[in-house]
């Protein structure tokens, strides 16, 4: 994963990141369940299957994306916040 190869060593860069990690993670599991819950909904034609699909769509074409900017922070790693000296806060 991202974090296993830019961390190993480095527990600055895991701290750093983790916080994104774990959002981009959450989002990827949800995406999977909203996926789970739509095939079972078409399946057994759910009475609220217009609103299900219209709420997928929604997490799919509204929430989803944010992982592509949280993987570009995970990939940035301790860099961008470890460029402060203690003296600009």
């Amino acid at each position: 994963t991202m974090l296993n190869e830019t961390s190993a060593d480095d527990r600055e860069n895991a701290d750093a990141v983790a916080s994104n990690y774990l959002r981009y993670f959450a989002l990827t599991a949800i995406g999977y369940a909203w996926a789970r819950q739509i095939k079972y909904a078409l399946d057994e034609q759910h009475p609220k299957l217009e609103t299900k699909l219209k709420t997928c769509q929604y997490f799919f074409d509204v929430i989803l994306p944010e992982t592509q900017r949280l993987a570009k922070v995970i990939e940035a790693g301790k860099e961008p916040v470890m460029a402060f000296d203690r003296v600009d806060f």
